[in-house]
């Protein structure tokens, strides 16, 4: 049988844009390691007569109907109410999940408040999901031959309940399905369109199947397959085919900034830098992660050639001759924020972001990295063309990614490159 899937998000935050809805992902994501497909993605408020409707909607095409939200204490968590109703039964209390109720609050040190009581009745013919992290339990049941499953909202909680429950139930019901290995390379520097053409041409078996996700400047490239072999060699070829420089990481776990902590740390080396139009991106991104006081010091965010100056020692006459954006200026703000801050490593962003400003010579868009140590002070131009947010992110990425390249020792792939006379 290949059963299909569809999704409920419940929850008047979703469909006011208080929240966006990053569990659909999350439940994608699972079904997709044991190869069913999500049909339907809807979302619906608190409310029964919605939550029923929807049900039977989604019902219509598929085998599988995955909720989430509405299982809280308070009186507009009504998922459990509309699914007892949905399937013609009743609200009953659940000892286990009472008992775990009580222990939660116990381990937390809060009150067990009666109204906290609610979160452990389940529709009656349910089965409890255990919720090892958070007070509201989720249940499964079977209706007319399909399944209903329920879970928090919390996407900590759903993760760890979908891994440990809610997959371990699918396959048990649908023993046909094998989980699928997965290998996933996140990707920097290469469009999505070139690193689907370099794919379609590589020799991968029809049976590994792949993916692609673009969350700016980033491209993630999925494979899975039923065999842990042929998925880990599909990889090194995709990986070979595309040029193993581009990739910067092969797990969701670890980001761009992540791998540049490791990187430096590994390394023992320290970064300072030095932002104009990306005003502090470049720093945030480097403090993502706990623990990146290790190898980060700090950075100056210099928009007027005044602070450049003042700040980092950018020459006068560098200014007023080659312009703020420029191979010259980077290089200085570069080493200025290394020498200032006392690291290894010096970096510089300085650019035109736009929608104003740019000229024939140097368009909106035109970025330089400035990349500093003792023992060269060298300086990129870039070009990005985009909206004012993508060209300062895609600039941001551009000057971890020089960093990561220098520390791996990997060639810079820029429109230009200028070394310190």
């Amino acid at each position: 049988m290949n059963p299909k899937a569809a999704i409920l998000s419940i929850g008047g935050e979703i469909l006011d844009g208080r929240i966006q809805d990053t569990n659909a992902n999350r439940f994608i994501r699972a079904l997709n390691t044991i190869d069913i497909p999500v049909v339907n993605i809807l979302s619906c408020p608190d409310d029964i007569i919605q939550i029923n409707d929807s049900l039977r909607f989604l019902f219509l095409n598929c085998d599988i109907v995955l909720t989430c939200g509405g299982l809280g204490p308070t009186t507009d968590d009504l998922t459990r109410e509309a699914v007892a109703e949905f399937t013609g039964g009743n609200l009953e209390l659940n000892s286990t999940a009472e008992n775990a109720l009580s222990a939660y609050f116990e381990r937390k040190q809060r009150r067990f408040d009666e109204t906290n009581r609610k979160q452990a009745y389940i529709p009656s013919g349910s089965q409890l999901i255990n919720n090892e992290i958070g007070s509201a339990p989720g249940f499964s049941i079977n209706h007319n031959g399909k399944l209903i499953v329920s879970l928090p909202g919390v996407p900590r909680e759903l993760s760890l309940m979908l891994k440990d429950s809610v997959l371990p139930l699918l396959l048990s019901l649908y023993p046909d399905k094998q989980p699928l290995h997965s290998e996933i390379l996140r990707l920097f520097g290469l469009p999505e369109a070139a690193v689907g053409g370099i794919i379609e041409r590589a020799s991968l078996k029809p049976s590994t199947k792949v993916s692609y996700r673009a969350t700016f400047p980033e491209i993630q490239l999925r494979l899975l397959s039923s065999s842990s072999a042929e998925v880990q060699e599909a990889a090194k070829i995709a990986a070979r085919e595309i040029g193993e420089e581009y990739v910067f990481s092969r797990s969701l776990d670890e980001s761009f900034p992540a791998v540049l902590h490791r990187l430096a740390v590994e390394s023992g080396s320290t970064i300072a830098v030095a932002e104009s139009c990306t005003g502090g991106m470049l720093g945030s991104l480097l403090t993502q992660n706990s623990g990146s006081s290790a190898f980060f010091h700090g950075g100056v965010i210099s928009y007027s050639n005044e602070l450049k100056q003042i700040l980092l020692g950018v020459k006068n006459k560098t200014l007023s001759q080659f312009g703020a954006v420029s191979h010259q200026t980077a290089r200085e703000m570069a080493r200025g924020a290394r020498t200032n801050a006392r690291t290894a490593i010096g970096v510089s962003i300085s650019g035109i972001a736009g929608p104003d400003g740019g000229s024939e010579e140097k368009p909106v868009g035109t970025f330089y990295v400035g990349h500093s140590t003792e023992a060269e002070t060298v300086s990129y131009r870039f070009f990005f063309s985009g909206e004012r947010e993508a060209i300062r992110r895609f600039a941001a990425f551009a000057a971890m990614d020089t960093m990561r390249r220098h520390l791996l020792s990997l060639p810079i792939h820029a429109k230009e490159q200028e070394n310190e006379d």
